[in-house]
């Protein structure tokens, strides 16, 4: 445990002497012999446990949270394995066994809690610890910044009289700014981060998030929400927070309304309906449509990104086209934004049509939508599509909704079928027709189209019935 703990933090422990003072003497005497017995090696991961209680005893554990919080989870596995120690069994004893705790969930008898309550307390305490201390070095930093400045300013001033009389006066009133770190924390990216991501700490894998977390602004987590529940991925988190907080409002927005259109759809639901982390507490005490919504918001940005620009430029279309798209198409969806044209025609396009054909909508014409909506009953437009689809591939179907020379067959057709085709894709009763009907009548009707396409004009369709 203390070799992988070391090998693991091996990137910081030139900035974290704690760190270095704890595992460095263990790596070294690794290195120099990497064949020692089982028990030697047991032994070594001894003496390297009690050489970090003896340390953490000196420089404290919230030195540990504030400085390093990715640690702090690992140090506390380690004491929950070693709880039989003598230096650590008295933690650990059960508040209603009287006895050595074996269970996670049991409250303990020194605090009342559970281990997982203390692992969740030090959660948000290394939270804490780690935004006030990025908070309070930048704003030493940047107070130095202010005053090296202000004071090259001043000098260069002092070389003209009347700069170095105006000088003298503000130093006799006191009328220099003092630039001190207090009054510039209020201007740190990410000040009062901590009260806003404090409800959404409730997953011991966040430990290994808290450096991301502080990327954020308070208003950006504001902007996501619970939907935060389901960006848990650093390289999420990292791309996330490039997009400022308006931007991260759309964005959720759309990811919402693609969450809650394939939960809807009893095709999709099933897929997007079990969680990426089924067994975290992050999941629990929201809907899964949010929890969902950040699942699709971390895609969005990693896989996807190149279309968020064509996205935010194209907003007005998010909701008819995700809701009409986001089931045939899922994530590709994005996508289609790219494309202005293709999303005006499938906003016009009727709903179920789209539902049906995806993104091939996007070719069709707007007098071709207007000639669909005029069928009584939209599946059966859907259905012929798709079926010709199937048997005659997207570039010809594709033909046949882009080009309004083919407008004259969509009318017959919705003429013919209003009047004498009543249409259930599986019914099994003998006076309504099903897709078995339907596909009997689709030949001559591709043949119509072949023919309009072709420059033969429209033939006469015989009566579908």
């Amino acid at each position: 445990m203390i070799a992988v703990m070391a090998s693991d933090l091996a990137w910081s422990s030139d900035n974290f002497p704690l760190v270095q003072r704890v595992f460095e003497p263990l790596v070294m005497q690794q290195n120099r012999d990497r064949r020692k017995s089982g028990d030697k090696f047991r032994e070594m991961s001894q003496r390297g446990y009690d050489r970090l209680i003896d340390l953490l005893r000196a420089d404290g554990v919230e030195d540990l949270m504030r400085d390093v919080p990715t640690l702090v989870p690992v140090l506390l596995e380690l004491a929950w394995n070693a709880r039989q120690s003598v230096h650590l069994s008295e933690y650990f004893m059960g508040a209603e066994s009287g006895t050595l705790s074996e269970s996670r969930d049991e409250p303990l008898a020194p605090c009342g809690r559970s281990f997982n309550a203390v692992v969740n307390g030090h959660l948000i305490g290394a939270v804490r610890l780690y935004f006030t201390g990025l908070e309070k070095r930048w704003a030493r930093e940047e107070s130095k910044k202010r005053v090296d400045a202000y004071q090259a300013s001043r000098a260069k001033k002092r070389y003209n009289p009347f700069g170095l009389v105006a000088d003298v006066c503000r130093t006799l009133f006191n009328k220099h700014p003092a630039f001190l770190p207090s009054d510039l924390r209020p201007e740190y990216h990410g000040y009062a981060l901590y009260p806003a991501l404090k409800p959404f700490l409730l997953d011991p894998d966040q430990f290994q998030l808290i450096p991301y977390y502080a990327l954020f602004s308070a208003k950006q987590l504001k902007a996501i929400g619970s939907k935060l529940r389901g960006v848990h991925a650093p390289e999420s988190l990292s791309a996330v927070a490039v997009y400022d907080a308006r931007q991260l409002k759309e964005l959720c927005g759309c990811a919402l309304i693609f969450a809650r259109t394939v939960l809807s759809f009893s095709d999709t639901s099933e897929l997007y309906a079990r969680p990426q982390k089924p067994n975290s507490a992050l999941n629990e005490g929201v809907e899964r449509d949010e929890v969902l919504a950040g699942e699709i918001l971390s895609s969005m940005v990693v896989e996807h990104r190149r279309s968020i620009p064509d996205l935010l430029n194209n907003l007005e279309y998010a909701e008819p086209v995700i809701k009409s798209c986001a089931a045939s198409e899922g994530h590709a969806v994005w996508r289609l934004f790219s494309d202005s044209m293709a999303l005006d025609n499938i906003a016009l396009c009727p709903e179920e049509i789209v539902h049906g054909i995806g993104a091939l909508a996007g070719a069709v014409n707007p007098v071709v939508s207007h000639a669909l909506e005029s069928f009584d009953n939209l599946s059966l437009p859907r259905d012929f599509l798709l079926h010709a689809k199937d048997q005659l591939g997207d570039p010809v179907v594709r033909g046949w909704i882009s080009d309004d020379t083919c407008l004259p067959v969509w009318k017959s057709m919705a003429v013919k079928f209003n009047k004498d085709f009543s249409y259930n894709r599986d019914s099994e009763v003998s006076t309504c027709k099903n897709f078995s009907d339907l596909k009997s009548v689709s030949a001559e009707l591709f043949q119509s189209f072949q023919d309009i396409s072709s420059g033969n004009g429209v033939t006469e369709m015989k009566q579908a019935a």
